[in-house]
């Protein structure tokens, strides 16, 4: 069955949270997956790959909820 992608339920539009590797200091909050793309240079199935996974990308953890 085909999940409608819009709107909230749209991944891209999902705040992330960036923090620090080695100290766990949140580094920004973004409001958008897309802002972050756009911001970081990195692709959104990157993103998607790390985000909540507790594994570091270049020094980065990204998380959909705030620690």
């Amino acid at each position: 069955m085909y999940k409608d992608k819009t709107g909230a339920n749209n991944p891209m539009s999902k705040e992330v949270y960036v923090y620090d590797a080695s100290t766990k200091e949140l580094i920004q909050r973004y409001d958008t997956c897309v802002s972050l793309v756009k911001d970081l240079h990195i692709s959104k199935v990157t993103i998607n790959k790390y985000i909540d996974t507790n594994i570091a990308y270049k020094s980065m953890l990204f998380f959909s909820n705030q620690q």
